[in-house]
């Protein structure tokens, strides 16, 4: 009885491990473009909390541990949040669903990502570089230190013949 109690015991533990690693929010897409797992950590600057992205949206979490709580709601994928140095805002980059209909030549269409500011409570997400230009990102965003601007990575896409050849970042 011993060894079976053991036994059962062993698959106990990592099945209650892993119901209890489920978001508040489980978050169900076919879009093969969703990340899955938490990514992108960032602490703010009292050290209170931690922001990610995960499975396209972006959360946050007390960095002691503890319940998540997802902050953004919008269709498409959220990555690469950075907290203000005052902690009260966090910045990410945006990039919303792509349309299921190919265009001319029957070429996908490209990805669009922009820059969005929201507060840290996840609500007034405000879109500050706009994502209009196919084939553009502004990505990775970074506070400047007066918590008022940040800095981004710029890139582009080359594309010939219906073929990305090349990638600009700036």
């Amino acid at each position: 009885p011993t060894m079976r109690r053991l036994f059962w015991r062993s698959l106990a533990i990592p099945l209650l491990v892993l119901s209890s690693l489920r978001a508040h929010e489980p978050h169900q897409s076919a879009d093969p473009t969703q990340a899955f797992g938490a990514v992108m950590p960032r602490i703010s600057a009292d050290g209170q909390w931690v922001a990610f992205s995960y499975q396209g949206a972006i959360w946050k979490m007390p960095s002691a541990g503890g319940p998540m709580y997802r902050l953004s709601r919008a269709a498409g994928f959220d990555v690469e949040p950075t907290w203000s140095s005052d902690g009260k805002q966090i910045a990410y980059a945006y990039t919303p669903p792509l349309p299921a209909v190919r265009g001319p030549g029957g070429m996908l269409p490209l990805p669009v990502t922009g820059i969005y500011v929201m507060r840290e409570d996840g609500s007034g997400a405000q879109v500050q570089i706009a994502h209009d230009t196919p084939g553009v990102g502004h990505e990775t965003p970074m506070w400047a230190p007066d918590a008022k601007s940040f800095y981004v990575t710029y890139t582009e896409l080359v594309v010939e013949s219906n073929i990305v050849r090349d990638q600009i970042v700036e």
